[in-house]
């Protein structure tokens, strides 16, 4: 039961309707942590959507993952057998990174740890910027006002401050 002043939203996400109740007098967006549980709700889907999203705003990107490179991006789902495990594992680092933006020490911590990855050897901090800018923006077509596009926004910028802090 509703009391005055509800308001009902009703993000769509493809297999998963969430709906979200928020008070008129607050902000429309959801903050970065709901939006991010809202995404693990159905993170083995989103995971190949944006990844998808991803190499199309950045297509240069495609050419760091050996197994995309020279494919179609719009095939990568039937044509690449390891896709689905890949950005899943892929995204959902990319989510625990974004719950500790506003922790200095936990994000200090996973900046390393992406640094000293065998995988992002040869990588910057640019590339990783692009991959939470590519984020935002995703985020933002798929939960409509729901979205925190200032609050991805700013987790952009403490990654890559993270990153560029531990030398990559």
């Amino acid at each position: 039961c509703l009391g005055r002043g509800h308001k009902i939203l009703v993000s769509c996400l493809p297999h998963v309707v969430r709906i979200w109740i928020y008070r008129r007098s607050l902000s429309v967006a959801m903050g970065v942590n709901d939006n991010i549980k809202a995404i693990r709700g159905d993170v083995a889907n989103l995971s190949q959507d944006f990844f998808i999203f991803f190499l199309k705003k950045y297509p240069a990107h495609q050419n760091q993952f050996p197994k995309y490179k020279g494919k179609s991006v719009d095939a990568l789902k039937t044509t690449v057998d390891s896709f689905p495990g890949h950005v899943l594992k892929v995204v959902s680092l990319a989510l625990d990174v974004a719950e500790s933006a506003n922790d200095a020490g936990k994000l200090a911590g996973y900046a390393k740890q992406l640094k000293d990855m065998s995988q992002h050897k040869g990588l910057n901090a640019q590339q990783f910027k692009d991959v939470y800018t590519a984020l935002s923006a995703f985020v933002q077509e798929r939960m409509g006002g729901a979205a925190d596009g200032p609050g991805w926004d700013n987790v952009a910028s403490k990654v890559f401050a993270a990153l560029q802090a531990v030398g990559m």
